[in-house]
């Protein structure tokens, strides 16, 4: 039996980005913030740029990171499983 190996890296992807959701989410809303600090310009035309580094905006992004971690999990999963059925 050969295991499915873009299914297994779906499934580590997916862990770590379940896990690791909240860092991600941290980084980037913190990098978007120093890009608006150095752009002035682009943070009068984008009214949500007052949102980024905010808890509001880490804790967002961190949802939405952890359900495309789930998702790639699941299809990771499924994958797997189907791979082992077909034997």
């Amino acid at each position: 039996m050969v295991p499915d190996l873009l299914g297994l890296l779906y499934v580590v992807v997916g862990a770590t980005l379940v896990l690791f959701a909240r860092r991600i989410s941290e980084w980037k809303s913190n990098q978007r913030k120093e890009w608006y600090e150095r752009h002035p310009r682009a943070a009068e035309v984008n009214r949500l740029s007052r949102f980024a580094g905010t808890e509001v905006s880490i804790r967002t992004g961190a949802v939405f990171w952890r359900i495309i971690g789930a998702l790639l999990l699941v299809t990771g999963v499924l994958r797997v499983v189907t791979a082992a059925s077909r034997g």
